[in-house]
């Protein structure tokens, strides 16, 4: 599942689901993820489970978090698959998708986020003051 994240602000997200009864009672699993600004790829289950707070459904209604369906990336359009990748500022991600889409296109469009995305050597020393 992608999911967008339309803040500012990456938002840790904690879900507990039951997993399997023991001879003590049910046993409790505590799911967590973030989703950080743009886009972000969660397993179905978890945002399943997620869509179940009040809370998650409240910046669902508010257009904080949008669901960008299920579909991989070489499933979509080119101008769809293109759209997400300007929308999407997670490194691993794009270079997961740089991995698996064969078109040119798409490959060209990936490589170009990644590069506005990553600093180089000059502007990593002038962050840090150096």
């Amino acid at each position: 599942m992608l999911v967008a994240n339309k803040t500012l602000h990456p938002h840790t997200i904690v879900t507990s689901y039951t997993d399997a009864k023991n001879q003590t009672g049910i046993t409790m699993h505590r799911n967590e993820f973030t989703l950080f600004p743009g886009v972000n790829e969660v397993a179905a289950e978890q945002w399943e489970e997620a869509k179940k707070l009040n809370s998650i459904n409240l910046q669902i209604d508010e257009g904080d978090f949008v669901e960008q369906g299920i579909n991989p990336i070489t499933a979509r359009t080119v101008d769809n698959a293109k759209t997400l990748i300007k929308q999407t500022y997670n490194k691993e991600l794009l270079e997961k998708w740089l991995v698996e889409d064969t078109r040119d296109s798409v490959k060209s469009a990936v490589s170009q986020q990644l590069k506005s995305i990553t600093l180089t050597d000059d502007e990593k020393k002038k962050a840090r003051g150096e």
